[in-house]
């Protein structure tokens, strides 16, 4: 082989060499790209409420799973102070209503809830947990609006902020539901009328099936 042949051979294999390290680093990017831009648009418990049920409806149950977030227990009291934790009720469905007799949006749902807790009553555990304050808001004033109401619910108080805290309860009315598993199938940050609330519930039940 004489010189200028090797010479040919050297500089071709150096030109494959330098096209293959273009293309690698060219697809690297693109990957990385591909990556930051699902990272971007990748849903989290956080903001699972901002993807159109649409899209929700097609994910694959298996998938959608892990942007549910874990229930957090928490420990509240009823009228005569004895304690109740969500963690008693572990492997039912739970469903938690926020309420305050001072928020027109709360207890205009009340009656819907009182329904339902009868219709549901063995299949769903209701948790109606009132927002208390000590000023606005005490348990007797709560208890004389459900009483002055005819409302017949058993409320429970979240007197020592537990709830309040491991929820980030900033804004009424709230309810939220949890399946057998004890993770949030749903957080509801807005009223909700009859029907919704209905539509939730059974959502909530048909939900493992």
């Amino acid at each position: 082989m004489n010189k200028k042949r090797k010479v040919a051979i050297i500089l071709a294999s150096v030109a494959v060499v330098i096209c293959s390290a273009a293309f690698i680093y060219s697809e690297k990017n693109k990957i990385k790209s591909a990556v930051q831009n699902s990272s971007d648009k990748e849903p989290s418990p956080e903001n699972i409420e901002d993807i159109p049920p649409s899209i929700i409806d097609n994910v694959a149950p298996d998938v959608e799973q892990k942007f549910k977030a874990e229930a957090k227990d928490f420990e509240v009291h009823d009228k005569d102070g004895n304690e109740i934790r969500l963690s008693d009720y572990k492997g039912q469905y739970v469903i938690l209503n926020f309420w305050n007799s001072s928020c027109a949006s709360c207890t205009k749902q009340l009656p819907y809830f009182e329904e339902a807790i009868k219709k549901y009553e063995g299949q769903v555990t209701f948790f109606m947990i009132n927002i208390v304050d000590g000023e606005s808001e005490t348990i007797g004033s709560a208890l004389k609006y459900l009483k002055d109401n005819n409302i017949n619910i058993n409320t429970t108080f979240d007197d020592h902020y537990d709830v309040r805290i491991n929820y980030k309860i900033a804004t009424l009315p709230r309810t939220i539901f949890i399946d057998k598993n004890g993770l949030i199938q749903k957080d509801a940050k807005f009223e909700l009328n009859e029907e919704t609330l209905e539509t939730q519930i059974q959502n909530l039940i048909n939900s493992e099936n």
